[in-house]
């Protein structure tokens, strides 16, 4: 049970907060039976009830992330080629904290979708260096980029015209396969695991002219990818997320064995 004191305190911190909650007859012959002592501690209670509602509802207020905020100030996280590529989209219905399709030639945007309830869940860090990282691997897909395959694309398709205006149907289909086999190649290494692995250390890179050095850095990255699994509720992580892992506790100087280059390649 509260002392007099403490229960004279009690009541003189929680009268602000409920004294325009009443109607005013009401409220006059509650407060003279404050002040007169009457009923005393059931009082301190009941105002001590109040309080506790309003810190709750304070606190709510103060837990919940509003998304147009977050969004700003991971725009401004990332670096300027991510601002340009790619758009934060919140999205409260799925299922992961953050998601990304893979981009498609045609694609003019390359949208990055949050669920910002359980993406408040992680801590400021481990938001940063994971959308870091899907922003870095979003604008490593390079369809154009000069090589091998998109060559070999390229002069498929063109050979493909070449033998369809010339009727020649047997051009046609080998033109056109090796295209196929091409354009194949070009989608598994994007989705290899080295690509995932190439865009955590620029990941690294970036956060590091934001002020995180390499070791704290893939020690949050590290946290905020096992700390997602457990959001979603895996039971585990996937292969590529446990490449990755074993790879930034190597960066993180966690584990001497770093991942094989075999493995990166699958």
């Amino acid at each position: 049970m509260l002392s007099f004191p403490t229960a004279r305190t009690a009541i003189g911190a929680a009268k602000l907060i409920s004294v325009n909650c009443l109607s005013s007859p009401f409220r006059r012959d509650w407060l003279e039976s404050v002040h007169a002592g009457k009923f005393l501690v059931p009082i301190a209670y009941y105002h001590l009830f109040i309080l506790c509602r309003a810190g709750q509802v304070f606190y709510s207020s103060l837990s919940a992330m509003e998304p147009t905020a977050e969004i700003r100030r991971l725009l401004d996280l990332m670096p300027a080629s991510g601002r340009m590529m790619t758009k934060i989209v919140g999205k409260p219905e799925q299922a992961k904290v953050i998601n990304s399709s893979f981009p498609l030639p045609w694609n003019q945007e390359r949208p990055i979708f949050i669920n910002f309830d359980l993406w408040r869940r992680l801590s400021l860090p481990q938001r940063d260096l994971l959308l870091l990282s899907s922003v870095s691997w979003l604008t490593g897909v390079k369809w154009l980029k000069p090589d091998v395959y998109q060559g070999v694309v390229v002069a498929g398709l063109l050979g493909a015209v070449v033998e369809l205006v010339q009727s020649d149907a047997v051009g046609v289909v080998v033109a056109g396969g090796l295209s196929a086999i091409a354009l194949t190649r070009i989608w598994r290494t994007n989705r290899s695991s080295q690509s995932y692995l190439d865009a955590d250390q620029a990941a690294i890179q970036v956060a590091k002219r934001r002020g995180y050095n390499e070791t704290e850095a893939a020690e949050h990255l590290l946290a905020a990818i096992e700390a997602v699994a457990r959001l979603e509720g895996h039971s585990g992580l996937s292969f590529t997320e446990l490449i990755r892992c074993q790879n930034l506790r190597a960066l993180a100087g966690q584990s001497p064995v770093g991942v094989p280059q075999s493995i990166k390649r699958e």
